[in-house]
């Protein structure tokens, strides 16, 4: 309900005031006393506030003070919805519409938390003259407000995967156009969109696959187009969570011992993780994977699906267990198969929540068996407060808890993969 009301308020208010000054009308006597005639009067009176401001009929007047305040609220409030309204449609149909000679500049696909990193990377790396024409629904982005005051940003409030939506965004002269969001298959449907508008010489294009197997999977059937080869595919939480996998946990490791690893969350990051892990030729039968998740069964299946289709995986997988990692019966049960391993615990906690992340590691370090109070935690942050975060460990935790605590800057990371995909020199 909330959700409606914020997207049509406007329809919303129009249609209440309408009804109260309809019945306002009606209750002051100004339509006349004669049914049925004073219910049409009235109502025409009440539709002319928002068409002449009441300048036909005259200023309100009512016996009944209360009826008399609402009467002068309507007689306010509704020109100034109707002025609202012919505002919206003058800046839509004229003042947002792209200039005719708009060219070599950067259309970006969606405007979630990896566009918004895209489009201020555009915005550090190109000139400040550069233009940038975002296509994203309005009401599905959190960040619209922080770039719509950009004199240099345009915005097409629209469906980037229908095609006179990328015409209006004059993609045939755009120098780049890169297609952000988490729906795989609506990017792919853009992407085959573009062989009637793209040249590929003059135009980037860069598309992100959220399934690091959809490109290997269908490169056979899908990507024969001459044009779609040109296409670069990526992946910014896969690069990501391989920094995490393959250079931070390296340098805690002792290759004396096996590795226990905890995936906690099975979102985008926890599954790119995961990717990685499954994908490391180098772990033996001594290593173990535990995954904790409050993901639905049928997309841990999944994975169950996968990991026991690979016959040369040699790491012992458990089975997923489908709780709340904030449930100390979730630690005994990590426990007690952890503490017969000895092996080296690895805890990642990859949940969309950067605080839920750390006071979980807090916890388990302070509070948990013994096994899990001797892991190592990785606390996925995507929060650019990192260093503040990690100084508030450091007055909660003793020096070498601290440093058992790992908080992994994701907003960094990610940054730093879109820069050497999309923008590097």
């Amino acid at each position: 309900m909330g959700t409606l009301f914020r997207r049509f308020w406007r329809q919303i208010l129009v249609t209440l005031v309408l009804l109260v000054a309809w019945l306002a009308f009606i209750q002051s006597g100004m339509a006349g006393w004669d049914f049925p005639d004073t219910l049409f009067r009235a109502l025409y009176y009440a539709l002319s506030l928002f068409l002449l401001g009441g300048l036909d009929i005259g200023l309100p007047v009512s016996d009944n003070t209360l009826w008399l305040i609402i009467l002068w609220t309507c007689y306010f409030l509704a020109p100034l919805l109707t002025v609202s309204f012919v505002y919206e449609v003058i800046q839509e149909k004229f003042f947002d519409r792209l200039t005719p000679c708009l060219k070599n500049h950067t259309i970006i696909c969606g405007l979630g938390r990896t566009g918004q990193l895209v489009y201020d990377l555009a915005k550090a790396h190109y000139p400040k003259n550069h233009k940038i024409v975002i296509i994203e629904v309005k009401q599905q982005s959190t960040n619209a407000a922080f770039v719509e005051k950009d004199p240099k940003t345009w915005w097409i409030n629209d469906d980037f995967t229908r095609l006179p939506v990328l015409q209006k965004a004059k993609l045939h002269k755009a120098s780049s156009l890169i297609i952000t969001t988490n729906h795989d298959f609506a990017n792919l449907k853009a992407v085959f969109l573009l062989s009637r508008l793209v040249d590929p010489v003059n135009c980037r294009v860069f598309c992100h696959l959220g399934d690091t197997h959809l490109h290997k999977n269908f490169s056979e059937i899908l990507f024969r187009d001459d044009l779609i080869k040109h296409i670069e595919f990526f992946n910014a939480y896969h690069y990501a969570t391989g920094r995490l996998y393959h250079e931070w946990v390296r340098k805690t490791h002792d290759p004396r011992q096996g590795k226990s690893m905890i995936i906690v969350g099975l979102g985008h990051f926890g599954k790119m993780l995961l990717s990685h892990i499954l994908a490391d030729s180098s772990l033996t039968a001594r290593d173990e994977l535990f995954v904790v998740s409050l993901k639905t069964s049928f997309d841990i299946d999944i994975y169950q699906y996968e990991w026991g289709k690979n016959k040369e995986l040699k790491l012992q997988i458990h089975d997923p267990i489908r709780d709340d990692i904030n449930d100390p019966a979730v630690w005994d049960k990590l426990h007690e198969k952890l503490e017969k391993s000895q092996n080296q615990t690895f805890v990642f906690l990859c949940r969309d929540d950067d605080i839920a992340n750390v006071q979980v590691a807090l916890s388990m370090k302070c509070e948990g068996p013994f096994s899990l109070k001797e892991s190592v935690f990785y606390c996925r942050i995507y929060s650019e407060t990192v260093k503040e975060m990690n100084d508030a460990l450091e007055k909660r935790v003793t020096a070498s808890q601290s440093r058992d605590i790992v908080l992994f800057p994701l907003q960094q990371e990610l940054k730093k993969a879109l820069q050497e995909k999309i923008f590097k020199a």
